[in-house]
């Protein structure tokens, strides 16, 4: 039978006793905190306080204040081994529904870590409260993934390689390769490009000076040499903007080359014409003889 231990019996007003008695236990711990009105820490087994309720269902509550026959904050065992927090009729094995769509996990030890796992109108909410610890995702106990406390991501890649001097600046690391449909990159300054090569005042390395410098470094200038691409890797964007600067200066030594031709052209014609100009003087002299 239900027992209200701080009641001298049954009410008959108790709203957990829909019909009557009824088959369970309900234990009320009465107490007044400082300045408050009455509260009740109950605990009820198989109760009939609402439509929901089912036989084996342990309850673990508080009473609403000065109503120790309301349940306020609950946390529901089924018989069939879900949990329910803030729930009467949990759908899996744990079901939490709070109000604020937020709900943490307290770290162990003496460290004071929490994590935190939430949802609310802009999204899903994953995080800690620590400055300086990382996130980790493994799959079978092997990490596939990890969030640096830097905001730094790496997939499929050791920690050491995201916090080398050599890798400072950037923020995502990927082993294994990407493969994407489209892939946009963006710089932070338009000097960062090649139209500088343009300008007037921008003086090219002479062919005589490109082929000193060809066969001492065995690369193009403004591109990494193949050990360079093996220790350190290459700047994507700085990669394609050597490449233009290379391929801008090499069509400006084209239509160099181009202009210096013509003017070569023109001079072969001219000689060409005093030639022809000076043989027929010449035929028209032995035509006189």
């Amino acid at each position: 039978m239900t027992r209200h231990l701080n009641s001298p019996g049954t009410p008959t007003s108790c709203s957990t006793c829909l019909e009557g008695p009824h088959n369970g236990l309900r234990l009320e711990d009465q107490y007044k905190p400082l300045l408050q009105d009455i509260k009740y820490s109950i605990w009820d087994i198989a109760p009939m306080y609402n439509s929901t309720a089912q036989a084996g269902m342990l309850v673990i509550g508080t009473g609403k204040t000065n109503n120790p026959y309301s349940i306020e904050g609950k946390l529901m065992l089924l018989d069939n081994g879900k949990i329910g927090i803030g729930t009467a009729n949990p759908q899996a094995t744990l079901d939490v529904n709070t109000t604020g769509g937020n709900f943490t996990f307290d770290g162990s030890g003496s460290a004071g870590y929490t994590t935190h796992f939430g949802m609310d109108n802009t999204g899903l909410k994953i995080g800690h409260n620590s400055k300086y610890r990382d996130i980790e995702f493994s799959i079978f106990n092997t990490k596939v993934m990890t969030l640096l406390a830097s905001g730094k991501v790496g997939i499929g890649v050791d920690e050491a390689k995201m916090t080398d001097n050599n890798n400072f600046g950037y923020k995502l690391y990927v082993g294994g390769g990407i493969i994407a449909e489209r892939c946009r990159i963006a710089l932070q300054s338009s000097t960062d490009w090649g139209d500088w090569v343009f300008d007037e005042n921008n003086k090219r390395m002479t062919f005589d000076e490109q082929f000193t410098f060809y066969n001492e470094n065995k690369h193009l200038k403004g591109i990494p040499s193949a050990s360079v691409l093996k220790t350190s890797g290459i700047d994507v964007s700085e990669m394609f903007a050597g490449i233009v600067i290379n391929l801008e200066e090499a069509r400006l030594d084209n239509i160099a080359l181009n202009k210096k031709n013509q003017e070569q052209k023109k001079e072969i014609d001219d000689m060409k014409a005093q030639m022809k100009k000076l043989q027929q003087q010449m035929e028209k002299l032995e035509g006189r003889k």
